[in-house]
């Protein structure tokens, strides 16, 4: 099984950018993988951290290839691709299904961690459907030392996503689902 973001685990510790993983391979830390014959991580941010991961990879000795690239350009080659996708709380929820749910195959999962917010899952429900997803469940948690509230939100990709999303970031934005 390959997953883009990180394992259900690491959710609870800060899952970051995007990272293909076997399901077996065990996360310490966002993007860095022990026991691991291959590991992906995308993250468009900085080149630092893709030199850091380089570095870190080295002397793990574990194989890595490392990718700079956007949401809407990396799903040419990998719509409906993952098993699981999963993203921390840096938008909305509206938008963080739109740029992460057509990179989920049928049957497969989009996981997002949000704060407490209930209101904005209802204002979601239309992307969702719209994208192809139903809702399995959300939970609310605490995070250990800081204490505070966290809901991972669970959604079953059911059908295909429109070869139209995502649309460019700036459409996105301007004009959420």
């Amino acid at each position: 099984n390959i997953s883009l973001g990180g394992d259900i685990s690491s959710a609870f510790i800060n899952p970051a950018g995007l990272a293909q993983f076997k399901t077996n391979e065990i996360v310490f830390s966002p993007g860095v993988y022990l026991n691991s014959d291959k590991m992906f991580y995308n993250d468009k941010t900085t080149k630092g951290k893709i030199t850091f991961l380089k570095e870190l990879s080295k002397k793990l000795n574990i194989q890595v290839e490392l990718v700079q690239s956007r949401a809407e350009e990396y799903i040419i080659n990998h719509r409906e691709y993952f098993d699981v996708v999963v993203s921390r709380a840096v938008a909305t929820l509206s938008v963080l299904c739109e740029i992460s749910i057509p990179f989920v195959k049928i049957n497969g999962y989009f996981i997002a961690m949000k704060g407490h917010e209930k209101e904005e899952l209802k204002n979601s429900l239309n992307a969702i459907n719209e994208l192809g997803c139903k809702m399995i469940k959300d939970e609310t948690f605490l995070l250990p030392i800081e204490n505070s509230e966290r809901t991972l939100i669970v959604l079953e990709k059911v059908k295909s996503t429109s070869e139209k999303y995502p649309r460019q970031y700036d459409k996105i934005i301007k004009k959420p689902l």
